[in-house]
């Protein structure tokens, strides 16, 4: 996009003129956080068809660029988007039209279209709801946003007293609440900036992913491969079947979670050492298997599970529940088989359950 250095004054009209404008579709009580005094407008220049750019508002300096490294004392400017938010079903969610920041290197006419959001540290709760609005696990989410490569701050160079605020990349608030992108529009309204230039109204789309669902675990001998029954002394064949609707490509594995109960008060984690739970961030607790998208089938005799070895186990009834979660920290709820533990042909039951 071309940028078109003007007056404050002129700025300031223009931001009032894209406000305006914008304002109408604002819903639910969502304020975009800008930390400016003035946004510019994506404009259509004067006399020349399609052709876009960003002009007006506050000029902002960039003293760290996170994950930009592009962006590096850069001078910028913003406009203000709207957004449009999809649910997993595929329609429309009903929260309304919550504006982001778009900005654009000065004098750069190519490789623009960086996406903010004003960071937790300026007191703005934009992140939060965000996450929240797009089904995302916000512990998870706000971790990683808060680390240092994520931080974007500027200077607004425009005000009198120089200012400073931080941003964090809109994209990866997106792709780490387990949504993505479509396509974004572009109208040409009938609105003009001070410079006679027709102001564009630009959507971008975002498509949100269902969280994960674990469907069911089977418990099987594994000598015998008899279900349901284990003989005291037989390794266990555990088969878990999930569904993982993560959009292809946000993530390369998904996570299971499995534990044993039963007589004597008997407790194991035959993964790791957890499971997670809507809003905790437990994924590393659990095994990571290979494959974020899809339906899967994990087993023990398939590589992807472990094993129990039931030598020491007291005869008995016992409980396998499984989890799993997804490449964003997304945690399913449990599902549960029981299966029993018998003793050996002609031995005793001597275990114990400890």
């Amino acid at each position: 996009m071309k940028h078109k250095r003007k007056l404050i004054t002129a700025g300031v009209l223009a931001a009032v003129s894209l406000i305006g404008y914008f304002g109408m579709e604002q819903a639910y009580a969502y304020t975009t956080y800008t930390g400016m005094s003035a946004v510019g407008n994506i404009v259509e220049l004067a006399g020349v068809a399609g052709s876009l750019g960003l002009e007006g508002g506050n000029e902002l300096y960039v003293t760290n660029s996170g994950p930009y490294p592009a962006l590096n004392r850069a001078n910028l400017y913003a406009a203000l988007c709207n957004t449009r938010v999809y649910t997993p079903s595929g329609t429309q969610d009903s929260q309304g039209n919550w504006q982001i920041i778009q900005s654009d290197v000065k004098g750069a006419n190519a490789n623009n279209g960086y996406l903010f959001v004003a960071a937790q540290s300026t007191g703005s709760s934009n992140i939060a709801d965000w996450i929240q609005r797009l089904g995302g696990n916000t512990s998870f989410v706000e971790s990683y946003l808060s680390q240092q490569s994520q931080q974007i701050q500027v200077q607004n160079q425009s005000s009198l007293s120089v200012s400073s605020t931080t941003f964090n990349p809109f994209s990866a608030l997106v792709s780490k609440s387990g949504a993505k992108f479509g396509p974004t529009t572009d109208v040409v309204t009938s609105q003009k900036d001070a410079q006679g230039n027709y102001i564009v109204d630009r959507t971008y789309s975002i498509y949100e992913s269902a969280p994960p669902t674990a469907q069911s675990i089977t418990v099987s001998d594994g000598t015998t491969q008899q279900t349901g029954s284990v003989t005291q002394g037989d390794p266990i064949d555990f088969t878990a079947k999930s569904n993982v609707p993560l959009w292809s490509g946000l993530a390369g594995y998904h996570y299971d979670a499995i534990e044993v109960t039963g007589p004597n008060g008997y407790s194991h984690w035959v993964t790791k050492s957890g499971y997670g739970t809507s809003g905790s961030s437990d994924i590393k607790q659990m095994d990571a298997v290979s494959g974020g998208h899809g339906q899967f089938t994990d087993s023990t005799s398939g590589g992807g599970l472990p094993s129990l070895n039931t030598s020491s186990l007291a005869t008995g009834t016992y409980t396998a529940t499984f989890w799993v979660g997804d490449g964003v920290d997304r945690i399913s709820q449990p599902v549960s088989t029981t299966f029993t533990v018998s003793p050996a042909s002609g031995g005793i039951s001597a275990g114990t359950g400890a």
